[in-house]
């Protein structure tokens, strides 16, 4: 295995679509809508948002230590906040018009509690009556993900991007791992991260990071990709069943599969 620093769950997809070969990064279609899941599943992970019923309902003021996620999530703080949502509403197409109500919340103990829960509380107040599929599908802060996460990736020295002109006018990038291994080791640690989820005993159940990693593989159909042919049939069943369970994943699926019957319209 390589030496590398920690890597979030839109690093480990991107990684995934590595080439086991010539390490070059090929998405499935639609990938960025399984980038945008796995931000959320970051935010979620480390406390900076929480999910109800399939709904983004509180925000915290954290960071995560990754400047794609902080920013995105700088940014959902701002588009949310009381008095600046209208002008933001008009560049989310096609997500729901109302506001979530107030929530009840029961005074903590302690100042510093009550602080940081009146500081939830304004936030939720905030937040549009928005599902999961509506964030991934509309939010606009969305759209240029997977330009921005690879470009990020560049700078950590996880890909290298190879760039140029087609007719000398086009610009065209393409991307690569920055090793072939580093295709293979991430296909070796999903590999790894799947067996821990399916086959984990009720005494030792899986880390939360585990179970979305394993999801959001289902989720942006990347399973038959990396688990191919009759011998990993139980595998990719497997995945399916865990991707069905996550909110987020679930949500991710939706969104593809309905920019896929989009597509399909078109033809």
């Amino acid at each position: 295995m390589y030496d590398r620093p920690f890597l979030t769950l839109p690093e480990e997809l991107l990684l995934a679509c590595g080439d086991s070969e010539t390490g070059r990064i090929r998405p499935p279609d639609f990938f960025a809508r399984a980038l945008s899941g796995a931000v959320l599943a970051e935010l979620e992970l480390c406390g900076a948002i929480t999910i109800e019923q399939s709904k983004i309902v509180e925000l915290r003021p954290l960071t995560r230590g990754d400047p794609v996620i902080d920013r995105l999530f700088e940014q959902l703080n701002s588009d949310v906040a009381p008095g600046q949502l209208g002008n933001e509403q008009s560049r989310l197409v096609g997500g729901p018009d109302s506001f979530r109500n107030l929530r009840h919340v029961v005074p903590p103990r302690g100042v510093a509690a009550r602080v940081s829960a009146g500081m939830r509380f304004v936030l939720a107040s905030g937040l549009p009556n928005w599902t999961l599929s509506d964030w991934i599908s509309s939010w606009h802060r969305f759209r240029d993900i997977e330009e921005r996460y690879l470009e990020a990736m560049e700078a950590r020295g996880l890909v290298v991007a190879h760039r140029r002109r087609i007719l000398g006018i086009v610009p065209r990038t393409t991307w690569n791992n920055a090793s072939p291994g580093y295709a293979r080791e991430s296909t070796a640690r999903i590999d790894e991260t799947v067996r821990a989820v399916t086959h984990a005993e009720r005494s030792q159940a899986p880390s939360r990071r585990a179970v979305h990693l394993v999801a959001l593989v289902g989720a942006a159909d990347l399973s038959g990709r990396l688990f191919p042919g009759r011998e990993y049939l139980n595998t990719r069943r497997h995945i399916e069943h865990v991707t069905s369970g996550d909110p987020i994943a679930a949500a991710v699926r939706s969104v593809r599969e309905a920019d896929e019957e989009a597509r399909r319209s078109l033809d």
